[in-house]
């Protein structure tokens, strides 16, 4: 495997898509493994986004209010399942802008035509590149991180 991400591509069809190329074929998307620096351009817009919609709804002391009415077990719980999901802390749009390589439909790879996608082909592409990008890794190297 090449030190440089670009290098690394992979093509996929999305499962859920039955529109078809002209010559019968399912649509496919050519998407690559995100660079060090863009991976964390993608951290740095969620956290961002996540600031902005906290102070939207009244900064710390409204977090902590909502942390109090909740059972801290549970509450626990919700938190390990979100840390668990690899594309929490990542933004989606920016993975996929610099995700995507090629694709075959008619409209053109724009970040206006990203913006376009479903919820859904929005979501599975980030996995994918995120899969690329950051490979599961075993129990004891996630411990020493």
């Amino acid at each position: 495997m090449s030190i440089f991400a670009s290098r690394t591509q992979q093509t996929i069809t999305l499962p859920f898509d039955d529109e078809r190329t002209l010559t019968g074929e399912p649509h496919t998307v050519t998407i690559q493994k995100l660079a060090g620096r863009q991976l964390e351009k993608a951290k740095e817009a969620s956290l961002a986004t996540s600031i902005e919609g906290l102070k939207r709804l009244g900064g710390p002391a409204f977090q902590q209010e909502l942390g109090a009415l909740g059972d801290p077990a549970q509450t626990a719980a919700l938190v390990a399942a979100a840390q668990a999901d690899p594309l929490n802390g990542y933004d989606r749009y920016v993975v996929l802008q610099r995700g995507i390589v090629a694709w075959t439909y008619e409209v053109p790879l724009t970040p206006a035509a990203i913006e376009d996608l479903s919820d859904e082909a929005l979501e599975f592409l980030a996995r994918a590149i995120l899969a690329l990008t950051l490979p599961a890794r075993d129990g004891a190297a996630q411990k020493n991180d």
